[in-house]
């Protein structure tokens, strides 16, 4: 620190001068400029300086000490403000940087990752987490408050759709911090729903009502058998809906006399985007059941051309499923269940679990073979498609 009595003496010598170098403090010159103090000193090469206000007095001499103190402090520390505008409040301030929020992040993370992810992916998930971050408060996108996202997205998104969303935002926070800040372990476990499937009569009961138009609108143009060889396909091969509407007759490999058939299922059509191959990166090939064979081979006398879609939309061009779930399924399977001819309404996909639950019980298949059918593992067959059977009324153990 340096005393009075140093500062009067500098000051002396600097009365005492014209001009020029009266003193040296580190690797500042301070000189005596007209009737101001100025400092002078090179920094990697390159020449700075500035001048004290004040004129020349004690309090002048005071500053000046204070920021070459400074400058030498910042240069030894690789921390020196080139601008010179941390030492002299007349030089124009630098725009104060915004930290990236976690919508930066997020948008940083999508870039780098755009030819990496599906597409599918990309239009569901990320739409998703787009939203999602457009609808929290400006607060809640600060880095420092990650810790209570989940808090806050409860409030304006359910439980379901925020577990989907903290998983693709997770990566992104963990590639731009370094860290895992394990978003998900905010939330409450998601309830596990059982499998639910339909039992073989029911499924029979579905295929009828498709395929006789029993709850076709009158003034309909396009009946609802249009879809029984559709919604055969989905119910006799358990693939995901998305697998089917890329499917030509080119795709299905037939035997000599038409009895053996099969199909390989190495694309994907969703959202209006295809996609190269199935969910899991995993092509493969199936065998056909004998009633789907006949079905198709019914089918394929509308094919105008070889290369055609085996299914596509009542106008022509691909098979749009959403629309076929809306407009189709829903009519259909809310007539069987008023009928009493199925239990409960359940989505198409649920034919997929119908496939992997009957295909075990009833025709004894394993896991590991009704995996390979489906293009999944066996875990993930008995984790999430394989339903449980209830016991048999008449068969429950009385162990006491």
């Amino acid at each position: 620190m340096t005393t009075k009595r140093e500062i009067t003496a500098l000051l002396n010598k600097l009365k005492a001068i014209d001009g020029g170098k009266f003193a040296t403090r580190g690797q500042v010159n301070l000189e005596r400029y007209r009737h101001s103090i100025r400092l002078r000193w090179s920094v990697g090469g390159k020449r700075h300086s500035m001048t004290i206000k004040g004129g020349i007095c004690f309090a002048a001499v005071q500053v000046a000490i204070a920021r070459c103190d400074l400058i030498n402090s910042d240069i030894a520390f690789n921390r020196f403000d080139p601008s010179l505008a941390k030492y002299d409040s007349d030089r124009p301030q630098p725009e104060k940087r915004r930290e990236p929020n976690l919508k930066d992040v997020w948008e940083a993370y999508k870039e780098a990752n755009e030819h990496k992810i599906s597409p599918t992916t990309k239009k569901r998930k990320w739409r998703d987490a787009d939203l999602f971050l457009e609808a929290l408060p400006p607060e809640q996108l600060n880095l420092s408050r990650l810790e209570i996202l989940g808090r806050e997205g409860l409030k304006i998104i359910s439980l379901g759709t925020l577990h989907r969303i903290f998983q693709s935002l997770n990566p992104a926070v963990k590639l731009y911090t370094g860290t895992d800040p394990k978003l998900k372990s905010q939330l409450p476990s998601e309830p596990k729903n059982p499998i639910e499937w339909f039992e073989p009569e029911e499924v029979k009961n579905i295929l009828r009502a498709f395929a006789d138009n029993r709850y076709s609108p009158d003034k309909s143009n396009f009946s609802h058998s249009f879809y029984y060889p559709y919604v055969c396909f989905l119910s006799h091969t358990g693939c995901r809906p998305e697998e089917i509407p890329p499917l030509t007759w080119n795709s299905l490999k037939w035997s000599k006399n038409n009895t053996v058939c099969r199909v390989k299922i190495d694309r994907v059509y969703s959202k209006g985007i295809i996609v190269p191959y199935p969910k899991n990166r995993k092509n493969r090939i199936i065998l056909l059941s004998s009633t789907l064979i006949g079905v198709l081979l019914e089918h394929q006398k509308e094919a105008k051309r070889s290369n055609q879609l085996i299914f596509s939309g009542v106008q022509g061009g691909w098979f749009d499923h959403d629309n076929f779930r809306k407009r189709h399924w829903v009519p259909i399977l809310e007539g069987l269940v008023k009928d009493k001819l199925i239990s409960q309404y359940l989505p198409p996909y649920n034919l997929r679990h119908s496939y992997v639950t009957n295909t075990y019980y009833f025709h004894k298949l394993s896991f590991t073979e009704i995996a390979g059918i489906i293009g999944d593992n066996p875990e993930t067959v008995i984790k999430r498609y394989t339903g449980i059977k209830a016991i048999d009324p008449e068969n429950v153990p009385d162990l006491y």
